[in-house]
């Protein structure tokens, strides 16, 4: 079993998911089966459209005003600009120059 939050993960590790809105779940499946209930290219947008089918259209308006609150958050703090920003760039950037 694999909890994530990352759809691409979740579609690349998993024959079954299920999607799970404000604590209920709305939907399971395969990938191809979720694909095909909400006519999405992939499992991020048919989470979308699970969501909007249970929170309706002003839902949506909930994420976006929490993606600007967490993003304005992590600008005011210099130590998560670094550690979500910088922090990843300089760890591959290393990595990438371990393996030439």
């Amino acid at each position: 079993m694999v909890s994530t939050h990352i759809m691409s993960e979740a579609q690349k590790l998993c024959d079954r998911i299920g999607i799970i809105v404000d604590g209920e779940m709305v939907a399971e499946g395969t990938v191809a089966e979720l694909l095909q209930q909400t006519g999405a290219q992939d499992l991020e947008d048919a989470f979308f459209e699970f969501y909007r089918e249970k929170k309706g259209s002003s839902g949506m308006k909930g994420i976006r005003e929490i993606f600007g609150k967490e993003m304005a958050r992590i600008f005011r703090d210099k130590k998560m600009v670094f550690s979500v920003f910088v922090l990843p760039v300089v760890i591959m950037l290393v990595i990438f120059r371990l393996w030439e």
